[in-house]
């Protein structure tokens, strides 16, 4: 496997940029369920107005951190999540995962603002590969259900064969 899908897949060291406590908000549920599945690795939530999420230590940027993380989580809206990515580029994340509206499906500024975050991403050296809703659906649609090792939190393999229906 790839190191750069090995990062993503398995990472060591995850941060949670827009990280909450509360477990039902977005930025709450990747701490939760890595906790809850028995994540091994280091988890570093980045919340400048909390000391603590979620019984862990919270940082308030990525300059802050030990070490720069595997992953970033960007669970941050608009000019945060475009400054997160750089701050990402800029500390050596191996791999980061925006999930955030106001891009390309808010129209034709949102486009550009999408546009730019990713060649901005490139200039740094890293691969930017927007996902449009669409084709994550699908995907999420074919996966269902057939996941190995889906207990453990993380997903190891998936089939993308849908099955056909038998009449």
């Amino acid at each position: 496997m790839s190191a750069l899908r090995e990062s993503a897949l398995h990472p060591k060291s995850m941060a949670v940029i827009g990280a909450s406590g509360n477990i039902h908000e977005i930025g709450g549920r990747p701490i939760h369920y890595r906790q809850k599945h028995g994540f091994a690795g280091r988890i570093y939530p980045i919340d400048p107005a909390h000391d603590e999420v979620q019984g862990i230590e919270s940082d308030a940027s990525l300059a802050a951190l030990p070490e720069a993380p595997e992953l970033a989580l960007v669970i941050v809206g608009g000019d945060k999540a475009v400054a997160a990515v750089d701050d990402c580029a800029a500390r050596g994340v191996k791999s980061a995962v925006v999930i955030a509206s106001g891009f390309g499906e808010a129209g034709a500024q949102g486009r550009e603002a999408q546009k730019a975050m990713a060649d901005r991403a490139r200039a740094a050296g890293k691969t930017a590969r927007p996902c449009p809703r669409f084709r994550c659906r699908r995907a999420a649609h074919r996966a269902r259900a057939q996941c190995a090792d889906a207990g453990r939190g993380y997903v190891r393999r998936i089939s993308w064969r849908v099955p056909r229906r038998v009449r």
